[in-house]
C-alpha cells in the first residue's frame, strides 16, 4: 500500500512541478509520460530507506520507523 501511495504522490507532484514550468516559463508540457514522476519517487524513497537501513537508523522496514 505504501508503494501505491508513493507512485500517487510522485505521479501529483511531476504533474504540479509540469504544470508549473509551463506555467512561469512558457514551455510547452513535457514529453515524458505522466507515470514517470511516480517511478522516480518510489526509486528515491526506496533508496533513501535503504541508506537509513545501511546506517542503522530507524526505517519502516526494520520496525522502528
Amino acid at each position: 500500500m505504501r508503494v501505491v501511495a508513493w507512485f500517487i504522490g510522485g505521479s501529483l507532484l511531476y504533474a504540479g512541478a509540469m504544470a508549473t514550468r509551463a506555467l512561469f516559463f512558457h514551455h510547452h508540457p513535457s514529453t515524458m509520460p505522466w507515470w514517470i514522476g511516480g517511478v522516480a519517487f518510489i526509486a528515491g524513497e526506496l533508496l533513501i530507506h535503504l541508506l537509513l537501513l545501511a546506517r542503522g537508523e530507524p526505517s519502516v522496514y526494520n520496525s522502528h520507523g
